[in-house]
């Protein structure tokens, strides 16, 4: 349980500190959530951009358990604010751990003022 509240008031800490910004920002990890998650879509709904959502193909998934030869989840996700656009993102084959590698394009469409 400590680890539960622990994660959650890192990811509250997470969207206060990106929707406070100054310049474009993006954001990058295993937030060992998927987009279903309540705090996720917390963080989210806002003005963040997903890249798997906005430029991805496929589920991509990127956590699966060791035993199994493919992800099942996506558990690691990139998101941006909206100065940046998402010109493609993929994930790539895993290599030492259980979570698979993403990629993100991006591409600057604004300047922020705030």
């Amino acid at each position: 349980r400590a680890f539960a509240l622990e994660w959650e008031t890192q990811l509250r800490d997470l969207s206060a500190h990106v929707h406070q910004r100054r310049r474009p920002v993006v954001v990058a990890g295993d937030f060992n959530a998927t987009v279903h998650h309540a705090l996720f879509r917390q963080l989210m709904r806002r003005d963040l951009t997903d890249a798997h959502a906005a430029a991805g193909r496929g589920f991509g998934f990127t956590w699966g358990p060791g035993a199994l030869p493919m992800a099942v989840m996506r558990l690691d996700h990139v998101v941006s604010t909206p100065e940046l656009e998402p010109l493609r993102s993929f994930t790539l084959a895993r290599s030492g751990s259980d979570h698979r590698p993403l990629v993100a394009d991006y591409r600057l469409v604004a300047a922020d003022t705030s």
